[in-house]
């Protein structure tokens, strides 16, 4: 936004800032680094660039030049005010909700002082973003949004009665004016009241001469569905303001437009331009956090939750969620917890695995009860989904054979998921603490009476060994083989019926200790086409990788990365390599990985939406079934488990039958029974004989 300083230089380029022509203002701003600019100029020139990087979504290089100019000497108090502010709005914007507050203070305490009213309501309009955006509220519940809209209330008196704000810049207050009225429409709209949403969208379409006016056209038209003239009447001035290009780009950015602009397109008959932007802004994200241009997964959170209406209404219906006996931290999670969790990394798959269709249906497209009929199909016997959810201080699992209407809710109270959160990431489980778990999974485990359980954890459940619980006095997994997917979608995607040729195998081991070397030599002498590498160097493991074999067997140590956001490291030669970044830069893995590595099926981030692991990787980039260690794994279980796993798949089982037979020669063993592996992926792979 603009702040007013040195107009001589900056006027035309805070004018197309504000209008929202962000590419026309950093045109603008390069030619004026042409003159001879004094430092406080040169300082505002940066607070600008970095202003415009943030707009249009150059999130890393925009924070690190504002890294820059705050820590550098700024004797000038306002400047010092504006550029706290322009840091805090990036930092809202990339969901660094703490840190954003922090900057947002500190300009508003200046900017009281100096009586700049300007910056001082932007600053407090930014407050109430970051009030918004705080991921632990429901936007649905009434209740969560009462303090906020009084706030906004609050501001919006204060600033059409301030009169030295008026003598300070006309247009700077009718800007002000347009953003408090666009976040009460905004609040007005998710508590249904569309008569007084409408006024307020109004207000700001009168007040706006930049992107909000789309924005406030897409809520007038979602208010106005019963006065047909009146909805025709802002769809024309809709499509007419979208002829402005930059306006168009804009407007579909940022989250308040993601809850108006489903149902909008809708509403204009134009589902495939919704659906599609949809799977863009997603994909964005990803690659944006997987390219570590953005610090925190919670920009994820923070984009991707605000999707979730459009498809809500479909969820409730279904699901049934909506009675009276469902309590709303329920109801919010069935809503959202698919969609995000699916999107992007369905979407990644299907390109490795050109399956872009399943029964006729564009799996993007379809809700988690349609999911859960396709895929209970596809067995062509009984097999139960575990869908899990996490609260972050309670949980809730649905069992069920399809998803639809026909399924068990078993609770987790929040005494019970202290105990889960306690265990998540300890090295070795127990046979006490399987008990622990068993104990609290009961009632969960007394429901399954199938011959396999197919899990989609979330959270803290991705952490949960249910492939190691007890079932009476025996293991679960003698009668019932238990797989995982990170998403409902990729188990339909990828859980099929499949033949691969003879057993191909290329193997990567480290001679760092006799028993890991003595693994590979075993297999090696027993399956003739098996290539081996030992202690390869990078270039050597992604030589390795492109083979184009069909099983991929790994045996080294592992170990996990706190300080790199929990992430797996391999350990080959002495070396830490980061498997997963290698990975990334290699097409169509192999269809099988056994990964004999401690925390190799570790997933990060348990809190979140938004799961990473080498497991997801993998899954990314073309491989189909995994079996892997989410914890430590003793180089004995390793041994007798490849021994026993090779023996019953290269003799004709499916793959989860041949897992299934070697997991249970190992559940008796009193030492190993916390750390078997686990089976994540597609469980009907086959080998033709």
């Amino acid at each position: 936004m603009g702040y007013g300083l040195f107009k001589e230089y900056f006027e035309k380029v805070e004018k197309n800032i504000d209008k929202g022509l962000h590419e026309q203002a950093l045109e603008f701003l390069k030619k004026i680094r042409k003159n001879n600019l004094g430092h406080q100029q040169k300082t505002y020139y940066n607070i600008l660039f970095s202003d415009i990087h943030s707009h249009l979504g150059q999130f890393h290089s925009a924070l690190t030049l504002q890294y820059k100019i705050i820590n550098s000497p700024l004797p000038e108090p306002l400047l010092r005010s504006i550029a706290f502010q322009s840091h805090a709005f990036t930092l809202g914007y990339t969901g660094r909700i703490n840190e954003a507050q922090k900057y947002f203070e500190l300009s508003k305490e200046t900017a009281c002082r100096l009586k700049r009213k300007f910056l001082f309501y932007s600053s407090e309009i930014g407050m109430i973003d970051i009030e918004f955006h705080d991921y632990e509220y429901d936007r649905f519940n009434p209740d969560h949004n009462v303090s906020l809209f009084n706030k906004i209330g609050s501001v919006l008196q204060n600033v059409s009665a301030d009169v030295l704000l008026q003598e300070e810049d006309p247009y700077n207050k009718k800007i002000l004016v347009s953003l408090l009225n666009f976040r009460k429409a905004v609040l007005l709209w998710l508590n249904r009241d569309y008569t007084s949403a409408e006024n307020a969208f109004e207000i700001t379409n009168k007040f706006s001469d930049n992107f909000f006016k789309v924005w406030a056209l897409f809520g007038l038209i979602n208010c106005s569905q019963k006065n047909k003239d009146q909805q025709n009447r802002w769809k024309q001035e809709l499509e007419k303001a979208l002829k402005i290009k930059a306006w168009r780009k804009n407007a579909m950015k940022y989250w308040p437009v993601a809850l108006l602009l489903g149902k909008t397109w809708q509403l204009m008959g134009q589902n495939e331009k919704a659906q599609s932007f949809y799977r863009d802004i997603l994909l964005k994200v990803r690659v944006g956090y997987t390219d570590q241009k953005i610090a925190s997964n919670d920009y994820s959170v923070f984009i991707t939750r605000y999707f979730y209406p459009v498809y809500r209404e479909a969820a409730t219906h279904y699901l049934g969620i909506d009675s009276q006996h469902s309590k709303p931290q329920y109801r919010y999670a069935l809503n959202r917890a698919e969609m995000f969790r699916a999107r992007f990394l369905s979407e990644e798959y299907k390109k490795h695995h050109n399956r872009k269709k399943v029964e006729n249906i564009l799996t993007s497209n379809v809700r988690i009860d349609e999911t859960g009929a396709l895929l209970s199909n596809r067995f062509k016997k009984d097999v139960f989904i575990l869908y899990c959810f996490d609260f972050k201080n309670s949980g809730l699992l649905l069992l069920s054979k399809d998803l639809s209407t026909d399924y068990r809710k078993i609770e987790i109270n929040t005494d019970d998921y202290k105990v889960l959160k306690s265990f998540s990431r300890k090295p070795v489980f127990t046979i006490r603490e399987i008990n622990i778990f068993s104990k609290v999974f009961k009632e969960l485990i007394c429901k399954i009476n199938t011959g396999h359980l197919l899990i989609i954890p979330h959270g803290i459940f991705n952490h949960v060994p249910f492939h190691a619980l007890k079932k009476d006095s025996g293991h679960l997994i003698k009668n019932t083989l238990v797989n995982y997917w990170p998403s409902l979608q990729m188990a339909v995607l990828g859980e099929h019926e499949k033949q691969i040729n003879k057993i191909k195998i290329t193997c990567i081991g480290t001679r760092d200790d006799p028993a890991s070397r003595d693994e590979i030599d075993q297999l090696a002498a027993k399956i003739k086409n098996c290539r081996v590498f030992y202690d390869p160097e990078i270039p050597v493991i992604k030589k390795a990788l492109s083979i184009g074999d069909s099983l991929l067997h790994v045996v080294a140590h592992g170990q996990i990365n706190s300080s790199k956001n929990d992430i797996t490291v391999i350990r080959i030669n002495g070396k830490n390599i980061e498997f997963g970044e290698i990975v990334k830069n290699i097409e169509n893995l192999p269809e099988i990985i056994l990964l004999n590595v401690c925390y190799g099926g570790y997933t990060g981030h348990t809190d979140a939406d938004f799961i990473q692991g080498l497991p997801v990787t993998f899954f990314q980039k073309g491989t189909e079934a995994l079996i892997v260690s989410r914890r430590r794994l003793s180089q004995q279980i390793s041994t007798e488990f490849s021994q026993c796993f090779y023996h019953h798949f290269s003799s004709g089982d499916t793959l989860g039958k041949a897992y299934q037979k070697a997991i249970v020669k190992l559940v008796d063993n009193k030492d190993t029974v916390g750390n078997i592996p686990c089976l994540m992926g597609n469980s009907m792979i086959k080998v033709s004989l």
